[in-house]
């Protein structure tokens, strides 16, 4: 193991490795990924990484659970490229980002998705939010989550996260 990952503080939390594999962080553009993968088996590799280093830095899980859960759930799984894809990602590699890297998720819904239409596809419950908040609905003001149907105000909020990942 390289020594920079010794002091990793690892999780092992069953319910936050199981709110990822459902699209339930509270995180949309995680979500969404998470949601399009396990229908369709597939998703766009932006998204895996996204998704990935939310997994490993954000909820400081092992990689090797993504890897698994990718593995059963992608029909272009490739074994050897998916587990250097996801040591990568956690600084595992010699030539990766070291482990304090951390991907901005918001620089990459507004390169990604500007417009909310990947999210809204795969988060029908956010599908009615301005786009100004569909990708950070625990940003929207109560009278717009209310306005977008209020489901969104008891559905992906962020708060899954807040409340596990510290």
């Amino acid at each position: 193991m390289l020594a920079h990952l010794r002091a990793v503080p690892w999780r092992l939390d069953q319910s936050a490795f199981k709110a990822w594999r459902q699209g339930l962080t509270g995180y949309p553009l995680v979500d969404a990924g998470m949601r399009q993968l396990w229908s369709m088996g597939w998703c766009h590799n932006r998204v895996r990484v996204v998704a990935s280093h939310f997994l490993v830095k954000h909820l400081l899980l092992p990689w090797q659970w993504g890897l698994k859960h990718l593995w059963d759930c992608q029909i272009d799984a490739d074994l050897e490229c998916d587990a250097l894809g996801w040591q990568y990602v956690s600084g595992c590699l010699s030539d990766a980002h070291p482990f304090s890297y951390m991907v901005d998720l918001e620089q990459e819904w507004k390169r990604f998705d500007p417009d909310g239409h990947y999210v809204r596809r795969w988060l029908p419950v956010l599908s009615q939010l301005p786009t100004q908040y569909i990708n950070q609905p625990w940003k929207a003001p109560p009278e717009v989550l209310e306005e977008a149907g209020g489901a969104a105000a008891a559905g992906v909020t962020g708060e899954f996260v807040r409340r596990h990942s510290t």
